[in-house]
């Protein structure tokens, strides 16, 4: 829960009264957009259980995400499963057992369907909430990446760690791009990802401080979180 503001364009008069307003508001929105405790316990039970369909075929399952991040929020239930195979597969070895394997769990779902990405996965409805069940490589570093989706299961490696006691402001900056309506990295939106809203937390350290931040924001920006955040020309970013 958020217990303080930092607010930066103080007045003489009326700041007190300015900071408690916006406590008041962003305690509101938490309050209507945090996961309740019979949610955390749905989608745990729910993980747990898919995550049992994936391992009776032989392989590991990853939890990504905000799942697996506590940054998601109330009634977006969302899971995002990865099937882990061998780096001894080719990669059409990789879509065809990735498939075999996310249809036969996706047949004890409600519904599913083929979507593409860089390759094939399977996308289903379980009760009120959609699966993604995404073939990758179980990799060890990122260096040894074969495919683009391979590096998701080390973004919980790099977040988890340093997003605790920060998922509220996570929460909020979500609400506030969903509002905007730039929330989302797909084509049709081109916005602001999940993921990404939990690097500017984890750079910036509050949603306020991302919102103050974004006002000085210019084209070419480069933000590397956790080091200082450098303005370049749009030549230079690349």
């Amino acid at each position: 829960m958020i217990t303080h503001i930092k607010y930066y364009k103080k007045t003489e008069k009326g700041t007190k009264y300015m900071q408690e307003d916006i406590l008041t508001i962003l305690g509101n929105v938490l309050t209507a957009i945090r996961p309740t405790q019979e949610e955390r316990d749905e989608l745990a039970e729910l993980s747990h259980r898919v995550c049992g369909y994936i391992r009776e075929e032989g392989v590991r399952c990853e939890i990504v995400g905000s799942a697996a991040r506590k940054t998601w929020i109330s009634g977006a239930h969302d899971l995002d499963l990865f099937i882990m195979l061998s780096t001894d597969l080719t990669r059409e070895e990789l879509e065809t057992e990735g498939l075999r394997i996310a249809k036969l769990v996706a047949d004890r779902a409600d519904s599913y369907e083929k979507r593409y990405a860089e390759h094939p996965y399977i996308h289903a409805r379980f009760d009120d909430c959609r699966v993604d069940l995404v073939p990758c490589y179980q990799i060890t570093s990122p260096k040894e990446m074969r495919s683009a989706v391979d590096r998701t299961p080390f973004h919980n490696q790099y977040v988890i760690p340093r997003i605790s006691g920060l998922e509220d402001e996570v929460l909020l900056l979500k609400q506030f791009m969903k509002c905007a309506q730039v929330y989302g990295s797909e084509l049709r939106i081109r916005g602001f990802s999940g993921f990404l809203c939990e690097l500017l937390i984890i750079h910036y350290g509050s949603f306020l401080e991302v919102i103050e931040a974004a006002c000085n924001w210019r084209d070419g920006l480069l933000i590397e979180p956790e080091v200082a955040t450098s303005q370049r020309a749009r030549q230079n970013a690349h």
